[in-house]
């Protein structure tokens, strides 16, 4: 009989838990929608400040130019990158 007393309390236990991971998987998502936004952001910023060094004649420019454009494109693509391997992860 005390089997039974407990089924409604389980229950309710785990829809408490469902709603925390569904409350939890929003807050994920916002999050990394802020810190992508951010990130290009800073990416950008640092694309300007690697401009101002290829006009001052800084040597690593060309260097510092293809990393910040290539940190550039990962941020702008990384939302496919995860969708893609999501599709792969099935």
């Amino acid at each position: 009989m005390f089997k039974y007393m407990l089924i409604p309390f389980v229950l309710f236990i785990s829809s408490q838990r469902l709603v925390q991971a569904q409350e939890l998987h929003a807050v994920a998502n916002r999050f990394s929608q802020e810190m992508n936004t951010l990130g290009l952001a800073i990416a950008v910023g640092a694309l300007a400040i690697v401009g101002i060094g290829m006009m001052l004649g800084k040597k690593d420019s060309a260097i510092m130019t293809t990393q910040a454009i290539g940190g550039i494109l990962v941020l702008v693509l990384s939302s496919g990158i995860v969708s893609f391997i999501r599709v792969i992860a099935g």
